[in-house]
């Protein structure tokens, strides 16, 4: 038997918990519609649906008779905690995590039941009144703010973000709004932000996800409310000593250890690394280039080292992308990998190495190497040079901090630059090249 929703006869239907009810001996179990967004109990009857093929729908419609039933979706349970927007819809596994969460966008119904009484709940009539489980409410906000950042979410997913950006964004204002926030007052939202014990910088990042809602949403925002006061503190980043960096790429895994040779060798964010397939690799040239910069960057190729090329070439080529599977487990594998290596060599140094200490390291280096700002520019791919100007001041090198080498002849010089040796100066007294690396 396959349940179907009684509104829109999808078979696409979530576990929305249990209700109780004085009549019934038991809990009844409740059931969210993934299509429409209709709640309800699970029915006494059972009914099968034969799939057919109807017209396409109409949004705020009767479509139950007009809705496209295929006998294969497949079902999932969902835990009772997770998000409406970014749920899992698993008969849609080529789609982006946005796009499942969008799936359902033009059937979304508002007059859905949001919350239950713990007694006698049932569906509502209306479109304006919500029951929750602190009694009766006259809530707009309530019933609109899951709907409203859903099409917040499809606005931004128009205008060309990025899905950690989106995800993020909507994240922030779902959690302002458990925090007690009216996303439609801004004056509660300004203070729900402004009490929360969050750094500046995630008080930024809220204030501009919510100054982008209110675009959207055309809610207008008093002049007296000031959403730009939190300014994120600029730091000037930890850099580690090169080897340190180097044992740590040693001791992780194949896959892991070549990630963070080319972290060290470009200085791309670890999100372009991740994108990169196998036809943005020249194993011929060692030229890797970065065409899908993140934040606004610049397109830009690097040179790399004959060590990389070889490490990359290593890598098992059964797919497009040179690495695969999910970002966020890849950094928790990072970070095991990296805790075990600091406890083995005693390092706890280690520990503060991070995807993008790694950037922070090849821009003070090429700068102190290059003296030349707009050359770190454009390596990093900074379009602003405000951005670039930070990594100026980071680091004074004193000379014991310097291994040196000299080189007489042509042969040596090669391996010392393959080394990472930079040319100092020529002794003529000794008629030696001398070369230098930092420790």
């Amino acid at each position: 038997m396959v349940l179907c929703c009684p509104q829109c006869a999808s078979t696409q239907v979530w576990k929305d918990g249990l209700r109780y009810d004085a009549r019934s001996n038991g809990a009844i179990q409740r059931f969210l519609c993934r299509n429409c967004g209709y709640r309800f109990s699970q029915p006494n009857v059972k009914v099968n649906v034969i799939p057919q093929i109807g017209e396409t729908l109409d949004s705020g419609k009767d479509n139950h008779e007009k809705r496209i039933v295929s006998g294969s979706c497949s079902v999932k349970e969902v835990s009772d905690n997770g998000s409406f927007f970014f749920g899992e819809d698993v008969a849609s596994h080529n789609l982006t995590v946005i796009e499942k969460g969008l799936y359902a966008l033009p059937y979304y119904n508002s007059k859905h039941r949001v919350c239950a009484i713990s007694r006698g709940a049932k569906n509502l009539d209306s479109a304006t009144e919500t029951k929750t489980v602190a009694g009766e409410i006259e809530g707009k906000a309530a019933q609109d703010t899951k709907g409203c950042l859903t099409l917040y979410a499809a606005k931004q997913l128009t205008m060309g973000l990025t899905e950690e950006t989106i995800k993020r964004r909507f994240q922030l204002l779902e959690q302002l709004s458990k925090f007690g926030a009216d996303l439609f007052n801004p004056t509660s939202t300004w203070k729900t932000i402004n009490n929360a014990s969050w750094a500046d910088g995630s008080k930024t990042l809220a204030a501009q996800a919510y100054l982008k809602f209110c675009k959207i949403m055309r809610i207008a925002i008093s002049e007296d409310l000031n959403f730009r006061k939190w300014k994120t503190q600029i730091k000037i980043p930890w850099i580690p000593l090169e080897t340190e960096i180097d044992q740590l790429i040693a001791g992780c895994r194949l896959r892991m250890g070549a990630f963070l040779q080319l972290l060290k060798e470009t200085g791309c964010r670890s999100g372009e690394a991740w994108r990169l397939t196998w036809k943005h690799f020249d194993a011929e040239h060692g030229v890797i280039t970065i065409n899908n910069p993140e934040k606004n960057g610049l397109p830009r190729q690097h040179k790399i080292s004959s060590k990389l090329v070889a490490m990359l070439n290593s890598l098992p080529k059964t797919n497009q992308k040179i690495w695969n599977g999910n970002i966020h487990s890849w950094r928790s594998s990072f970070v095991g990998q990296r805790n075990r290596i600091a406890a083995k060599l005693q390092n706890p140094r280690l520990r503060d190495i991070h995807f993008h200490t790694l950037r922070h390291f090849y821009a003070t280096m090429l700068y102190h190497k290059t003296l030349n700002l707009l050359e770190v520019q454009q390596k990093l791919g900074h379009r602003n040079i405000n951005n670039t100007v930070i990594y100026t001041h980071l680091v004074n090198f004193d000379s014991n901090e310097y291994l040196h080498a000299h080189a007489k002849t042509l042969e040596e010089e090669d391996a010392l630059l393959d080394a990472g040796y930079e040319f100092v100066r020529y002794s003529e007294k000794d008629q030696v090249a001398v070369y230098r690396k930092r420790k």
